[in-house]
């Protein structure tokens, strides 16, 4: 295993471990001892096993209204905002748009808390017509495909 230094060592022998932010997981803890003075690596050591729940999922995500509202010109530049609860209260989103035949990722999950996209219906030019969009959410460090999703929004172009 790999092991990150949690605490160099001191005559302390207790540790707060900060697990913000963090997946759940199993984690490895390894505790080094050597007498004080000793310049030894380790004159001692154990490990212990952690499994780390986390805080659970996100468990809802909303969008506010798009600015400006629908409907506008094909070429606007409509700006979403997604926020997400429950959780961490650290958040990754992924919109998707729907053009009336197939959904695409508009904008993949990025930096934590990145919660908007600007959707530029001016390059290409965008036909009229009603375009879905929803929001997947995960708390940060999460590998699941989302934990919370938006109902789809609609937006007309005409």
């Amino acid at each position: 295993p790999t092991y990150t230094l949690g605490q160099a060592y001191s005559a302390s022998s207790t540790w707060a471990w900060t697990t913000t932010a963090i997946p759940s997981a199993s984690y490895d803890i390894l505790v080094d001892v050597r007498s004080a003075g000793s310049t030894a690596a380790s004159e001692a050591s154990a490990t212990t096993t952690f499994l780390f729940t986390g805080t659970g999922a996100a468990t809802n995500v909303v969008v506010n209204s798009p600015s400006p509202a629908s409907p506008q010109l094909p070429g606007a530049s409509v700006l979403w905002t997604a926020v997400a609860s429950g959780g961490s209260g650290d958040y990754q989103y992924q919109f998707w748009l729907h053009n009336g035949t197939t959904w695409s990722i508009a904008k993949p999950y990025g930096a934590t808390n990145d919660n908007t996209w600007t959707w530029d219906t001016g390059s290409p030019l965008l036909p009229t017509g009603t375009y879905s969009v929803q929001v997947w959410a995960r708390n940060a460090g999460s590998t699941a495909a989302y934990e919370a999703y938006t109902p789809v929004a609609t937006y007309v172009l005409q």
